[in-house]
């Protein structure tokens, strides 16, 4: 096949046997796990592979009694890519015509297609598996290992998810690019809700808040009662400085969907942070629908732990920092948060445990050197008063008047 063909000897074979037995054992995990049982055939044809990656006289048997197995070509056609490409895609091809309307095999299809050159057919395939229900998030990832150019990447996934590519271009860091490839969307579509939402978050990402507003209202002017929306505009109206109107859009969408923790949270976090009024962030956290998910409970400790150190309910801040790190022991916030507390009751000991442990949680450059500085306060502070201790017990420091 004149799809296949290659320009230096040997370019198809560069991977090897290893990495066409890891191939067919990756796909086979990705079979089961798409809910594809592997019964003894198919995994006598999986282990037969992975010894040495050629149709032998094991594998033929079980082809010849179960001709009508995709799960089986599929299984060949991964073993063969890195060394026979052609041979690869007519056992994919067979699994194709085998389900037609398995999104496995025109994933695979389309991988081979697109190390053959063969850009067109390729991107059919790959919108294929789409519209047969691969994740388009995976398919995007596979695509953009061969295809760089974001218009290749609308056309590997259906029109109407078009807004997975615009958050595919976020996740990469290609906010900016985002924003423009959407404003062309929708001129086409100018009342799609998921790319208005999905602009809004790059909005966000480039600080565009002015834009972010305007998109954020688009989408409530279609949604009402999109809570992303009220969060949005919350967050461009805070970063104008406009206050008082950004927490009057929370109420609204709480008034919307009251059963929203986000909007619960954000609120309370703008009475803690922006209003001063730790007692109404504790009324809103009280009202705030409880969460399963540990790592929620634990943003809402610290928050609660924060109102109520506002309050000079010291002992309770310290529980809900201390219940923060239980909850979520890999986050550096509740750590942090715990640190300042023993900071600001002098125990400095303990702050320091607090500010290691949080150190080395985090990979960031910038959040690392924020936690350096707070250790060596804690440090200073710490050895300041172990100094003082020691002088005043050797009765250089006299004791205070009663």
């Amino acid at each position: 096949d004149a799809r296949f063909r290659v320009t230096r000897k040997g370019e198809w074979f560069a991977a090897g046997a290893v990495a066409a037995v890891l191939v067919a054992l990756a796909l086979a995990a990705s079979l089961e796990a798409s809910g594809h049982l592997l019964d003894d055939d198919a995994e006598t044809v999986r282990a037969a592979l992975a010894e040495r990656p050629e149709v032998d006289d094991r594998i033929l048997p079980i082809v010849a009694r179960r001709p009508t197995d995709h799960i089986v070509a599929l299984l060949i056609g991964a073993a063969l890519e890195a060394r026979n490409p052609q041979a690869a895609f007519r056992w994919v091809s067979r699994a194709m015509y085998l389900s037609p309307t398995d999104p496995q095999p025109h994933l695979f299809a389309a991988d081979l297609l697109a190390r053959a050159g063969a850009r067109r057919q390729a991107l059919l395939e790959y919108r294929l598996a789409t519209r047969w229900g691969a994740p388009p998030r995976q398919v995007l990832e596979r695509a953009a290992a061969r295809f760089s150019d974001p218009r290749d990447l609308f056309l590997a996934v259906p029109e109407e998810s078009a807004h997975e590519v615009l958050a595919f271009l976020v996740r990469r860091g290609k906010a900016r690019e985002a924003l423009e490839w959407g404003a062309r969307r929708l001129e086409a579509d100018p009342d799609n809700p998921r790319i208005l939402h999905v602009m809004a978050e790059a909005a966000l990402r480039t600080k565009d808040y002015e834009r972010l507003a305007e998109l954020a209202r688009r989408r409530l002017a279609l949604e009402p009662g999109a809570p992303e929306g009220y969060l949005h505009l919350f967050q461009a109206l805070r970063a104008k400085g406009e206050i008082e109107a950004a927490v009057e859009v929370l109420k609204k969408g709480l008034a919307r969907s009251p059963k929203d923790r986000r909007l619960h949270l954000a609120l309370a976090r703008a009475q803690m942070n922006q209003l001063r009024d730790p007692q109404a962030a504790l009324e809103t956290l009280k009202r705030m629908p409880l969460s399963r998910g540990r790592a929620a409970r634990a943003e809402v400790q610290v928050v609660q732990g924060l109102a109520l150190a506002a309050l000079g309910r010291t002992k309770e801040a310290g529980d809900a920092f201390r219940t923060a790190v239980r909850l979520n022991p890999r986050a550096v916030g509740p750590r942090l948060r715990l640190g300042d507390h023993y900071m600001a009751l002098g125990d400095y000991a303990k702050a320091e445990e607090a500010f290691r442990e949080a150190r080395r949680l985090t990979r960031s450059a910038p959040m690392q050197a924020v936690i350096d500085r707070r250790l060596e306060t804690a440090r200073e502070r710490r050895e300041a008063l172990e100094a003082y201790r020691k002088a005043r017990a050797a009765g250089l420091v006299p004791k205070a008047s009663p």
